[in-house]
């Protein structure tokens, strides 16, 4: 940005930058009028992204849809980490759960069982990698619950043995080395 440009023509550029950003890939509107607003400044930024909604480039329902199924089934995240991301990127809570909302517990659940058999298949046969494997899965965004169950599905499907117990067990022995 020199200092000779006028504000038609920074405005014209912002303009052209914004179509060139969608071009490239989706974005949110927060996350676009981010973008824009880092080079040309908030004034010229809300121009620009005036201009590209009138021209119908930008639907944050349709964005957070796409998102919210990459998240899911690419990236296999779970719903609650989903959901940050994807709140993080600037999208409206609103926007951002009724999104999430088309995911069924069945699906997650699959995804999950599918994360579990492809990554951590090895990394579940005893109590101290399962329990490794469920922090992360729920660092995942994964809820407790189901990760447990899904831990379960896989053993029961590999004829292993998975003992209800196992966490109180695991957690008495723990507390008697500790003392």
């Amino acid at each position: 940005m020199s200092e000779k440009e006028t504000p038609e023509e920074l405005l014209k550029r912002a303009k052209k930058r914004a179509l060139y950003l969608l071009g490239e890939r989706a974005f949110g509107r927060a996350e676009l009028l981010g973008k824009l607003t880092k080079t040309y400044g908030s004034e010229i930024a809300g121009k620009a992204m005036e201009y590209v909604d009138q021209l119908g480039y930008i639907n944050d329902e349709e964005y957070a849809a796409k998102y919210a199924d990459y998240l899911i089934h690419r990236k296999k995240h779970g719903i609650f980490r989903a959901k940050r991301e994807m709140l993080m990127k600037g999208l409206d809570r609103e926007i951002v759960e009724g999104a999430l909302a088309k995911f069924s517990s069945e699906e997650i659940d699959q995804e999950l069982t599918e994360l579990i058999e492809k990554r951590y298949s090895a990394k579940i046969s005893d109590f101290d990698d399962r329990r490794r494997t469920t922090a992360a899965l729920v660092r995942r965004g994964y809820n407790f619950g189901e990760v447990r169950r899904c831990i379960e599905y896989v053993l029961q499907n590999r004829e292993e043995e998975f003992e209800e117990d196992d966490f109180e067990y695991y957690e008495s022995e723990y507390a008697e080395e500790e003392e």
